[in-house]
Formats: structure tokens, sequence, C-alpha cells
């Protein structure tokens, strides 16, 4: 089955990187700009209208609505608003769980 998102929502798959601090305390991959949360994922899925942002790309984004669909699993509903950056050259392994 494949997903296509309506209009100006993407679907992004959350990207989480555990950082260690160099005490051994673990610290959460969310980047703060002026008080706000940003989060990172790529791009799984494009809707029509969202401009600025392709297919397997990774972004920075503020908000998104959880949800799970059978093969693709747990994912994000983006909407393009919520969007704040396209991270080029980022590099990311994904393993196997």
């Amino acid at each position: 089955m494949r997903v296509k998102p309506l209009g100006k929502y993407v679907l992004v798959e959350e990207i989480n990187v555990e950082r260690v601090s160099p005490g051994g305390i673990v610290l959460a991959d969310v980047m703060s700009m002026e008080n706000a949360k940003l989060f990172r994922g790529k791009v799984i899925e494009v809707g029509a209208k969202a401009k600025g942002v392709k297919k397997d790309e990774i972004i920075l984004f503020a908000l998104g609505k959880r949800i799970e669909i059978g093969e693709y699993g747990k994912l994000l509903l983006v909407h393009q608003d919520d969007m704040r950056a396209v991270l080029e050259d980022e590099v990311v392994v994904c393993e196997e769980q």
C-alpha cells in the first residue's frame, strides 16, 4: 500500500539520535530555536502542494501528528508551515531493530 499525503502535508519518519555527554548523561536529539523545540526527520512522502521539500530529505520540524500505517510503521504527518529547515549534507545511519 502506498500512502500519499494531501495538500501541504508530508509524511516524516522521526530520527532519534541518542547522544551521551562526557559524564554519561543521555541527551535528547532536540534542537532549540527561540524556546521552540525542533525535531529531525526523514521525508517519506510529499503532498502535491508542499513546496521546498523532497522525498528522502532530512528536515527540522516543530509539530507533527503521530500516526501508524501498516507496513510504514510509526510516522508523523507534518504540515509545511511546521517545517523549519532542510538539512543539506546530512548523513543518517539507521540500524535495524
